[in-house]
């Protein structure tokens, strides 16, 4: 199975490239390569900016539709899969555990689209998506409704429950990042 790291946000509140924060010597963008099981030549970065991450050594690929979101970058892997089902994972889920990621694979019976959720709702944007979803995301995309969430309801998408909450922190703001160094510090005194 394709892995996919949606990169291209544009970080609006956070007021820097969320992929490129950095803790101890890793960036985050780091930690959720390595959370990806599989070979690293079938892990691809969607970005609209990929000198910024060539550093990483792995395949871009840009967006079809730039500057609507994680849904142009799905739109965008699943074009590109010659996969029926392919993963994908927001670079900003730096806490995302390897163990978390296979269970999410080997639980994974086909369904359109399978996402990971704890309680605090769904994580829309670590999760499978068969490339059955493209008329949807396209039909969304021509009705100008970007979000995800939406294309989850459409396709009638099931869920992974997990217990740690902690692990789908998302990086969106300069306090989300604090409390990822807390969580971090806590883990590694």
């Amino acid at each position: 199975m394709k892995a996919y790291i949606l990169a291209g946000g544009r970080s609006k509140r956070m007021g820097q490239d969320k992929a490129l924060l950095q803790h101890g010597d890793a960036f985050v963008i780091e930690r959720v390569i390595a959370a990806i099981p599989g070979r690293r030549q079938d892990i691809f970065l969607l970005t609209n900016t990929p000198d910024k991450l060539a550093f990483l050594g792995l395949k871009t690929l840009p967006d079809v539709h730039p500057g609507l979101g994680p849904l142009a970058g799905i739109h965008a892997g699943l074009l590109d899969s010659n996969s029926a089902f392919s993963l994908f994972v927001a670079c900003d889920l730096p806490l995302i555990r390897p163990e978390t990621i296979t269970q999410l694979i080997s639980n994974h019976r086909k369904q359109l689209a399978f996402a990971l959720r704890s309680e605090k709702g769904p994580e829309s944007l670590c999760a499978i998506f068969s490339k059955a979803c493209l008329p949807t995301i396209e039909g969304l995309i021509a009705q100008k409704d970007y979000s995800v969430r939406t294309l989850l309801s459409k396709v009638r998408a099931e869920f992974f429950s997990i217990k740690d909450s902690s692990e789908l922190l998302n990086l969106n703001s300069p306090e989300d990042f604090r409390q990822f160094v807390t969580i971090i510090e806590k883990k590694d005194p």
